[in-house]
């Protein structure tokens, strides 16, 4: 009987090893696999952008699509500067001034619409717990001892015989 236990037992692991082998191997084809694909969604991205880039650069240093100039560091990095009629209402900016005194503060505005409900609480402590917790801190809060109750009757006569 032992023998027949040690080989029944030695063939189940045989057949989990077996499995777990057969798993690992469906796995690491997936991680492949999506890999391909990953690499090839990188691949079309790459191009589409590179593509736009160049677009980009076309119409930026060529608005109109007339001059095949080579581009130039101005009209790579530059600016060009909007102003009518060449003149400027720009006077010298004022710098280090000292903030002026706060205004006189404004109507009370109306009240605003409740927020959302909060998150519900944790749970609280099972029965059980608070009895066994009862003398820790923090676990039931001790209230002050009331007054003593009315006397009970007496107790039955005991016979000695």
């Amino acid at each position: 009987m032992s023998t027949t236990l040690v080989g029944v037992v030695s063939a189940g692991a045989l057949v989990a090893t077996l499995a777990c082998l057969f798993s690992c191997s469906v796995l690491v084809g997936n991680i492949s696999k999506l890999q391909d694909d990953i690499n090839g969604g990188m691949s079309e991205f790459r191009e589409v952008s590179e593509g736009a880039w160049t677009r980009i650069l076309t119409l930026h240093l060529n608005p109109t699509g007339s001059s095949k100039a080579a581009p130039t560091f101005a009209t790579l990095l530059g600016r060009n500067k909007r102003q009518a009629d060449a003149q400027c209402n720009c006077g010298p900016q004022s710098q280090g001034c000292p903030a002026g005194p706060p205004g006189a503060p404004g109507q009370p505005g109306e009240r605003g619409p409740d927020g959302k409900d909060g998150e519900p609480g944790r749970p609280g402590a099972n029965g059980i717990a608070l009895a066994a917790t009862f003398d820790i801190p923090g676990g039931c809060v001790k209230c002050p001892p009331g007054p003593p109750g009315p006397r009970g009757p007496p107790g039955p006569t005991v016979r000695k015989i």
